[in-house]
C-alpha cells in the first residue's frame, strides 16, 4: 500500500515543516497515541489526522493501493490504534474504495469522452452568450 502523497501539500510545507515533535509534546501520558519518529512533515499519517475535518461523520485516508487487484481478490486490513482520540466516542471503519480512474470511478475514457463532447458545446455556448450583449450595444448606436 502506498502511503505517501496522501497529505496535503501546504499542511507537510506549512503547518509542519522539519521540526521534530519533541517540540510540540514531552509528556507521554498524554499524547494519546503513538509517538512519531523524525520531523512532523515527514509523518503523513500524523498530518492527515489533524486535518480537521468539515463534518462531524468523516473519513481519513490511510493510503492507496498501488497495484491494480484482479477480480474477487481478497483484501486484507490490519488496523493499529495509534492516535485514538481521548475522549471520543464513535465507530471506527476500514473502506476500501475502488475506482477504474481518478476521474468519477469510470473508465479514464469514458470519462475523456465526454469532456471531449461536453467542452466544445460549452464554449460554443459561453461564445453566443458573451457576444450578444456586444450585438446590442453596436445596434443601439446605430440608431441614434
Amino acid at each position: 500500500m502506498a502511503e505517501t502523497g496522501i497529505a496535503w501539500p501546504v499542511d507537510l510545507e506549512k503547518k509542519y515543516g522539519a521540526q521534530g515533535a519533541s517540540h510540540f509534546n514531552d509528556v507521554p501520558a498524554l499524547r494519546g497515541g503513538g509517538a512519531v519518529a523524525g520531523p512532523l512533515n515527514g509523518d503523513e499519517h500524523l498530518a492527515v489526522w489533524m486535518r480537521t475535518a468539515a463534518l462531524p461523520a468523516f473519513r481519513k485516508l490511510w493510503g492507496r493501493v498501488a497495484q491494480d487487484l484482479p477480480a474477487g481478490a481478497l483484501v486484507t486490513v490490519t488496523v493499529a490504534n495509534r492516535r485514538a482520540p481521548l475522549a471520543a466516542a464513535g465507530n471506527r471503519y476500514a473502506i476500501l474504495h475502488i475506482f477504474a480512474s481518478c476521474v468519477s470511478g469510470k473508465p479514464a475514457h469514458a470519462a475523456g469522452a465526454a469532456c471531449m463532447r461536453s467542452g466544445p458545446t460549452l464554449a460554443g455556448t459561453g461564445s453566443a452568450v458573451r457576444a450578444q450583449p456586444l450585438q446590442s450595444r453596436r445596434s443601439a448606436f446605430r440608431h441614434h
